[in-house]
């Protein structure tokens, strides 16, 4: 292995593996490959805050709606999924004046930016308000918490990656990075030349000198104890292609 760098060209490798992730809904939910979404569609009828416990059991909420496009959706995918009449959405005031969108928060935190209504609505009540969906009309109605209705939640997928890989969700990918730091003449070298001044191993690391000259960030999400947040390093073998980032000095 032999790297060569000039003082007008260096470079600091950064090479990202990035693998397949198993992508799951939980039993019995529905992938939506549009929004990458889980939803799970149930037909027992119970109260406003039972029904958000039960996402909230699933690692996810009540439906949020925020565009007519997602309003027709959940019309049709409600008949789709045998839910007919009223059903929860996870929108619950916070006071009595139910008129003003600033008074009525989505269970999952998002922003209340939609409303469709349906004439009357929303009608005052003598206590909180929750919000119910018409699920033949797609219309919103406002109504006591306690009542029972069905209901769908909403949560993201379920992501596995492999061992000692990092799942990223702003790609929906598993990577295992690699950093610019190599085993060359007996010494851990920075590819661009800079001066080793910050070593970050893992406990046991580094180990195989004779045949691991590269290093790894090396998370480990399948458990809470192996490094889960990618921030120490192994040496490894490189013995595979992958992508890679180059850094280099502005001109």
């Amino acid at each position: 292995m032999i790297l060569s760098f000039t003082k007008t060209h260096q470079f600091l490798l950064f090479f990202f593996f990035p693998v397949f992730i198993n992508a799951l809904c939980n039993p019995g939910a529905v992938y939506d490959s549009g929004r990458n979404k889980c939803y799970q569609y149930y037909t027992a009828t119970v109260g406003f805050q039972n029904a958000e416990s039960i996402c909230q059991s699933s690692n996810g909420h009540l439906l949020s709606i925020h565009n007519a496009i997602d309003n027709n959706f959940f019309v049709q995918q409600s008949q789709k999924n045998n839910l007919n009449g009223f059903i929860w959405l996870g929108a619950q005031s916070t006071s009595h004046d139910l008129t003003n969108p600033k008074n009525w928060k989505w269970t999952d935190q998002s922003s209340f930016d939609y409303q469709n209504y349906q004439s009357g609505q929303p009608a005052a009540l003598a206590s909180t308000a929750c919000m119910i969906f018409n699920s033949n009309t797609g219309k919103w109605l406002t109504s006591g918490c306690s009542n029972p209705y069905q209901f769908i939640c909403s949560y993201d997928l379920v992501t596995t990656c492999p061992s000692r890989y990092a799942w990223l969700k702003e790609t929906n990918s598993c990577y295992r990075v690699f950093i610019g730091l190599v085993y060359l003449n007996n010494a851990w070298k920075w590819t661009d030349g800079s001066p080793v001044d910050y070593l970050n191993w893992a406990d046991g690391e580094p180990n195989n000198m004779d045949r691991e000259y590269w290093t790894v960030l090396m998370p480990d999400p399948s458990t809470d104890y192996y490094n889960p947040n990618g921030t120490q390093w192994n040496n490894v073998e490189n013995y595979e292609e992958r992508a890679f980032i180059c850094k280099r000095a502005a001109n």
